[in-house]
């Protein structure tokens, strides 16, 4: 599952709630799940941006 900010972003609690999201998405119950994780890709130094809006994108491995 990936998504892609529409606005790059530094601010954790928006992450987090893609993260939680992403989660209820995929959350099935009765299914136990022996590993999550959550990778951030393609980040970069703020004082290094270009304007390019298609390069943030979270990547939720399950």
């Amino acid at each position: 599952m990936t998504h892609r900010f529409a606005i790059p972003t530094q601010d954790t609690t928006v992450i987090a709630n893609i993260c939680r999201q992403a989660v209820e998405q995929i959350f099935r119950k009765g299914v136990s799940f022996y590993r999550c994780g959550v990778g951030l890709i393609d980040l970069c130094d703020k004082a290094m941006f270009q304007q390019d809006f298609s390069r943030s994108l979270l990547i939720i491995l399950i």
